[in-house]
């Protein structure tokens, strides 16, 4: 087998504001989601996932695949549907449209997969029986996750055994980050270590039992009406007892049961109804509420598993924790200056960068708001890291730009040579290649800041649009593993096309004449390597 032993097994694709005093304080919030939580129903058999809104009206069914038998959040806030069986596939769709945005994991046609979760880690974990040759070989497939720079590629796997893994039906990583899973055939709900502890049994928290296992905010488990003793009790794995009670609710049994975080109640379905109950930490624990929807066959035949949208913590504030606090964090970053505007191939924006009036720090941010340079914003978003450099995605839910004001002027830009482009690491910003593969930048970071470089034209690859670049090269020598078609070494820093003013990309310098740059220090991958990347605004020859 080659990697890992997975790669033969899975098919990867690679793929209010408010007036104060005279001093009127102008703030557009745009882009943002509303708070609420949206549940989604997954179905035994067609039509496959079910989207209904806060209010427990059904809106559409998600496209896809006829069935999707288990659902959870990535996150990337995206919501993953698993279609379980020989061949079955891990689906990623935008909880804002509902459209599939692709599949990140395909199993082989003779290989039956059963159960996924996201792990501690981030990364995705999915369970699957190898049948050809190998029947009764179960494994828990590790997947990097939304997060990395190369996502959804088969790692070393979390399990990899005949016993007494048997017949995974669900999976949950539980508040200590060891992994829990439902075997159906063996009626356990079995401990695993988590990804620090890979291949580790560590016996069955609950025996005599299975189902649909969720973790509550109380950090004990549920399954149907029961609540066990959470891994941090005093007794973990032992029956604290019977927690929702059914009376008038009309349900006669629980097939599976999701946490609200919005308002701290839990919901269970019976395939076709579902109600809502007390969470743990009110009055009358347990007790029925009212029904929350009833789920017609038409909608979805015979609902498995229910979810709910989850809601963001309080973002962290300032720069320093965008740059430093582990991807898909939220961050919130207040009065920072914009100092260009971004647009793609067909002349719509696709992000601006922010920095410091001091100039000190600066980055880039994915967003379609309608800002100019000199415009001071707020930005709410998710640090992540894209292509190699770490940005502030605002497309996501709970994310916004907001303008505090217009007509400032921005900073001056900082005149950098070759070398203090991008600079050495810095938290979750890596540091970048002086000289492919091995020798690696040091010194100041300077991404995400407004800069003017200069040097020699060394290599122009004119696309028409913005996936052509040039090199500048001011003498430093840098190489980031890039030749020529000769094979020959392509010196310098690699720098996006201008923007003309309608948006689209500008002519592009000749080689071997001398330019001056104007724009954003970024990162991009280039043959695999981390290397630097000038998000140019304008040039100007020398």
């Amino acid at each position: 087998m080659s990697i890992y032993g997975l790669k033969r097994r899975i098919r990867m694709p690679h793929n209010s504001g408010a007036a104060v005093g005279i001093a009127v304080i102008l703030a557009i919030v745009m882009l943002a989601s509303p708070v609420c939580a949206d549940m989604y129903a997954a179905s035994w058999s067609g039509p496959g996932v079910g989207w209904f809104n806060s209010a427990g009206t059904y809106v559409k069914t998600l496209d896809g695949q006829p069935t999707g038998t288990q659902l959870a959040f990535g996150p990337d806030g995206d919501l993953y549907a698993m279609f379980a069986g020989f061949g079955g596939c891990v689906r990623r769709y935008n909880t804002v449209t509902g459209a599939v945005k692709g599949v990140v994991f395909t199993a082989d046609p003779d290989d039956y997969i059963s159960a996924m979760a996201f792990g501690p880690d981030r990364d995705l974990y999915v369970s699957y029986t190898c049948v050809d040759g190998d029947f009764g070989h179960r494994k828990i497939a590790h997947l990097s996750g939304p997060a990395a720079d190369d996502p959804f590629v088969a790692q070393s796997p979390l399990i990899d055994s005949v016993w007494p893994l048997y017949g995974p039906y669900t999976m949950t990583f539980g508040p200590d980050g060891d992994l829990y899973i439902s075997d159906g055939m063996l009626l356990t709900i079995q401990r695993w270590g988590g990804p620090s502890q890979p291949n580790l049994f560590k016996g069955d928290f609950i025996a005599g039992t299975t189902g649909m296992a969720v973790f509550g905010p109380d950090n004990n488990l549920y399954v149907g009406t029961n609540r066990y003793q959470g891994p941090y009790g005093q007794n973990p794995g032992q029956l604290i007892g019977q927690f929702i009670d059914l009376s008038g609710s009309g349900l006669t049994k629980v097939v599976s049961l999701a946490f609200n975080q919005v308002d701290g109640d839990v919901y269970a379905h019976d395939g076709s109804v579902v109600a809502r109950f007390n969470g743990p930490d009110k009055l009358n624990a347990g007790k029925y509420v009212s029904t929350f929807a009833t789920i017609s066959s038409t909608e979805i035949n015979s609902p498995r598993q229910i979810v709910f949208t989850p809601i963001s913590p309080t973002p962290s504030l300032g720069m320093s924790n965008a740059k430093s606090l582990p991807s898909y964090s939220m961050v919130k970053i207040d009065d920072l200056v914009v100092t260009a505007r971004f647009m793609g191939d067909t002349g719509s924006i696709i992000g601006f960068s922010i920095e410091h009036p001091e100039r000190t720090s600066g980055v880039r941010v994915i967003s379609t708001a309608s800002v100019l340079r000199g415009y001071k914003v707020s930005v709410q978003g998710r640090a992540v890291t894209l292509d190699g450099e770490r940005v502030i995605d605002t497309s996501g839910p709970d994310s916004s730009v907001t303008i505090i004001s217009k007509g400032n002027t921005a900073a001056s830009p900082l005149y950098l040579n070759n070398k203090a482009v991008c600079g050495g690491a810095f938290g979750a910003q890596p540091a970048v290649v002086d000289n492919a593969p091995d020798t690696l930048s040091t010194g100041l970071n300077t991404v995400g800041l407004y800069a003017k470089i200069f040097g020699r034209v060394t290599y122009v690859a004119n696309t028409g649009n913005y996936s052509g670049y040039f090199y500048l090269d001011d003498g430093s020598g840098l190489w980031d593993g890039s030749v020529d078609a000769s094979g020959a070494p392509i010196s310098g820093v690699r720098c996006r096309p201008a923007q003309a003013f309608n948006g689209l990309p500008g002519p592009m310098p000749q080689e071997n004449t001398y330019v001056t740059a104007l724009g954003v220090v970024g990162v991009q991958k280039v043959n695999g390597h981390n290397a630097r990347y000038f998000w140019t605004v304008s040039w100007k020859a020398l």
